[in-house]
C-alpha cells in the first residue's frame, strides 16, 4: 500500500480545520481522557497547546479531511522530550500507520537522547515493551485519580526493538517499489530540532 507521510503541523488554515476536526474526535470518542491528563477544555486550549513549544505531527485522509495519526513531542531539557501517540480507532491495525509511528519515534531520537511517555492504559504496557521501550514503572494517582505508568526509549532501545527489524524491510520494501527516499519526516526534520508531550 501507499506510504503514510506525517506533515508537521505549522497553524495553517488546512492544519486548523483537521486539528477541529481531531478535537471534535477526542471529545466524541471517549479518548480525550487516554491522550490528556488534564480535563477537556475549550478549542482555543488545544490551538494554544499546539502552537507553544509542543511539535505535533500528523497524517491525516485528504478525501475524508481527518487526522488518522497524531504523534506529539514536548521537549523537557536538551537531552529529552515527552512523546505522545493518537491513532483513529479504526487504522490502529493498520501496518502503515505502524511505519509513520515508527518514522516519528526515529525522528524524535535523532535530536534527543531519550524519550518518554506516561500512559495509564495498562494493557498497552506490552506492546511498548516490544517496540523496545522500557517500563520505568507506577505512578500512583498520577493521571489523575487513576495510576500511571511511565515509560522511556533510546535510540539503541527501539532498534532493538522486536518490530524494528519489520520496519526497516517495510521501508526496504517500499523503496524497491519506487516509494519516495526520502519521508516528509526526513525533510522536515533535517536540521530541526524536535520540541517532543504526554503518552
Amino acid at each position: 500500500g501507499r506510504r503514510m507521510i506525517a506533515q508537521r503541523y505549522t497553524g495553517s488554515i488546512l492544519d486548523d480545520r483537521l486539528l477541529a476536526g481531531w478535537f471534535g474526535r477526542l471529545h466524541l470518542s471517549g479518548d480525550w481522557a487516554k491522550c490528556f491528563m488534564q480535563p477537556p477544555g475549550g478549542i482555543g486550549w488545544f490551538y494554544a497547546y499546539f502552537q507553544r513549544e509542543v511539535q505535533l505531527w500528523y497524517v491525516a485522509d485528504a478525501h475524508q479531511g481527518e487526522i488518522l495519526l497524531a504523534g506529539w513531542f514536548e521537549p523537557i531539557n536538551q537531552g529529552g522530550a515527552f512523546f505522545s501517540l493518537w491513532i483513529h480507532q479504526e487504522h490502529r491495525t493498520n501496518p502503515r500507520m505502524a511505519q509513520a509511528f515508527y518514522e516519528l519515534l526515529e525522528y524524535g531520537l535523532q535530536a534527543k537522547h531519550i524519550l518518554l511517555g506516561i500512559t495509564q492504559q495498562e494493557n498497552l504496557l506490552d506492546g511498548h515493551r516490544k517496540m523496545g521501550y522500557t517500563v520505568v514503572g507506577k505512578i500512583p494517582g498520577l493521571w489523575g485519580s487513576q495510576d500511571a505508568w511511565l515509560v522511556s526509549l533510546t535510540r539503541a532501545q527501539l532498534e532493538k526493538g522486536r518490530y524494528y527489524a519489520i520496519s526497516q524491510r517495510r521501508r526496504e520494501r517500499d523503496a524497491r517499489l519506487g516509494a519516495a527516499a526520502t519521508s516528509g519526516l526526513d525533510r522536515v526534520g533535517d536540521g530541526a530540532t524536535p520540541a517532543p508531550a504526554g503518552h
